[in-house]
């Protein structure tokens, strides 16, 4: 990375870019609660699916039970919510998980810290001349090491 990109202040959220993400994050979970539901209906025996229109319409009319907001079909089961939700749960941790560890790696590249792929390389080379005085000469560095771990 050159110190170009690493000393690049970062530029905060705007007002738009809130708002493409908060409807992209809207426009995400409507299309997973309507995959379900079509996964759902489907595990039934349904013939008859909704669009997505209509689930949309269904979650707009009813918020807080969607299911019942369903006019066309007759509401699928309940293991809509069992899949949906823990799924929905699921990829939030994930989400903030992968940002915190993405917000933890800019912040030490910024501050000029140190991270674990930085010293690996050290790790292997330490290792490998230590080993070389222990083991017989006669064992291939590719042998000499078994990687057991990282260090953070």
């Amino acid at each position: 990375m050159s110190d170009a990109t690493a000393s690049r202040p970062r530029q905060p959220m705007t007002g738009a870019g809130l708002f493409l993400t908060l409807m992209c994050l809207a426009f995400a979970i409507v299309g997973l609660f309507h995959i379900i539901v079509m996964l759902c209906l489907s595990l039934m025996g349904e013939e008859q699916k909704p669009s997505l229109s209509e689930t949309l319409s269904a979650i707009l009319r009813s918020p807080w039970h969607p299911l019942d907001g369903y006019t066309t079909i007759e509401a699928p089961s309940v293991a809509v919510y069992v899949l949906f939700v823990p799924l929905v749960i699921a990829i939030g941790v994930l989400t903030f998980w992968f940002l915190s560890r993405r917000g933890h790696k800019r912040q030490t590249r910024e501050t000029g810290g140190t991270l674990a792929e930085d010293v690996m390389p050290l790790h292997k080379q330490e290792a490998l001349k230590y080993s070389r005085k222990i083991l017989p000469s006669d064992v291939p560095d590719e042998e000499r090491v078994i990687y057991l771990g990282k260090l953070m």
